[in-house]
């Protein structure tokens, strides 16, 4: 277990902080971008959990993926390559396992879609939507990481399979998809001339 007995150390106030194995790191590197990513999604998940409410039936599975977005970063801190790397928390196959569960869970019943479905809807999926997004961007930053760092590539695997999650958990929010709003090419176009 983690013991956070001061939460300021002074040690980053000049730009630059620690991976797990000690190597001090400029904060603007792109592991730390990522790492930052992993944070931010789970604030979102956080808030999607709030507007939800904690009585909603997903709650628990939004939990899971909130802790396993830990595991990640601490995944992300601790490079394979490290000679604490062994001890380090990893994406292993059982989080691609579980995300990929909830990924059917959440698609069942889901109405046929027949054209790319705007981020929107009710509240709670135009929150998904923006994990959903949010998501897809902390996966080109692992990419770009994974050029420099060790990563652990089931890293990869879980976030495009997170990602995924939320595209269909945001249409199963908006009333298994009958409330999605569906792209119109050249709508704003036809519109005018209309």
């Amino acid at each position: 277990m983690v013991k956070l007995d001061n939460i300021t150390t002074g040690g980053g106030d000049f730009g630059e902080t620690s991976l797990g194995d000690g190597q001090r790191i400029n904060k603007s590197d792109i592991i730390f971008t990522a790492i930052g990513d992993a944070d931010e999604i789970n604030c979102q998940i956080g808030l999607l959990i709030t507007v939800l409410g904690e009585a909603h039936a997903s709650v628990t599975d939004l939990y899971y993926i909130q802790h396993d977005l830990f595991d990640l970063g601490a995944g992300l801190c601790m490079p394979i390559s490290s000679k604490k790397g062994d001890k380090a928390l990893r994406i292993c196959e059982a989080h691609i396992k579980r995300i990929q569960e909830l990924k059917i869970k959440y698609s069942k019943d889901l109405e046929m879609l027949n054209s790319f479905i705007l981020p929107g809807g009710s509240m709670q999926a135009a929150q998904a939507h923006i994990a959903r997004a949010q998501i897809r961007r902390f996966e080109r930053h692992i990419v770009a990481a994974s050029l420099q760092y060790d990563i652990n590539p089931m890293i990869l695997i879980y976030v495009n399979r997170l990602s995924d999650f939320f595209f269909q958990f945001a249409r199963y929010l908006n009333n298994k998809g009958s409330s999605d709003i569906l792209w119109q090419p050249a709508y704003s176009i036809k519109s005018n001339n209309a």
